[in-house]
């Protein structure tokens, strides 16, 4: 006769997204005990944390929170960073035009440490010294708007305010663009250790 296995059982664990997003529940995950699921990486779109799937733009960010608590069967989690789907930044990205990228790190007025990825895609071809002439300009406008902000004022303003449409406008005035988009941020400073 075999011996009967005991195995631990699994649980369901609602998790909330961060305050900005008034903890709503993004998803349930299984779990053996509340420490199997800290540090977990949840994903979901900004279309699924809105509510609006009428917005197809919505459907290409994607979000990612890690899980920093769990109280019970509920697990409470932090913006970990975003990015926008690989086929919807392939599609922007056109012969004849030129694909500019800008880097910025941003430390929070809360010591988190944040990399921010924007792309501005030209009407047209254009040499590295107009390149270069972007991304000095996108940089420049980035100082201004996050040089003294919160995470959460930075995800705030990052997806439900016109940090975009701003840093567009400060690059559209070196050279004209076809699209402008902030593709990815990442959280480099680790909640928990």
């Amino acid at each position: 006769m075999s011996k009967s296995s005991k195995k631990a059982p699994v649980y369901v664990y609602n998790v909330h997204a961060n305050s900005v997003f008034k903890d709503k529940v993004i998803a349930q995950i299984l779990g053996k005990t509340p420490d199997s699921i800290l540090k977990r990486t949840v994903e979901t779109t900004l279309a699924d944390l809105l509510d609006d799937q009428n917005n197809i733009y919505f459907q290409y960010i994607k979000l990612k929170f890690q899980i920093i608590k769990v109280d019970g069967y509920e697990a409470y989690s932090k913006f970990k960073g975003h990015e926008m789907t690989r086929d919807y930044v392939r599609s922007l990205v056109r012969p004849g035009t030129s694909r500019v990228d800008t880097f910025y790190d941003v430390y929070t007025t809360d010591n988190i440490h944040c990399r921010l990825q924007a792309l501005a895609i030209t009407a047209k071809h254009v040499g590295h010294s107009v390149e270069s002439e972007i991304r000095k300009a996108v940089t420049k406008k980035f100082e201004e708007l996050l040089s003294n902000v919160s995470l959460d004022e930075l995800i705030s303003k990052t997806f439900l305010g016109n940090v975009s449409a701003e840093l567009n406008a400060a690059a559209k005035k070196i050279y004209p663009l076809k699209k402008f988009e902030l593709i990815k941020s990442k959280v480099l400073t680790k909640y928990i250790s």
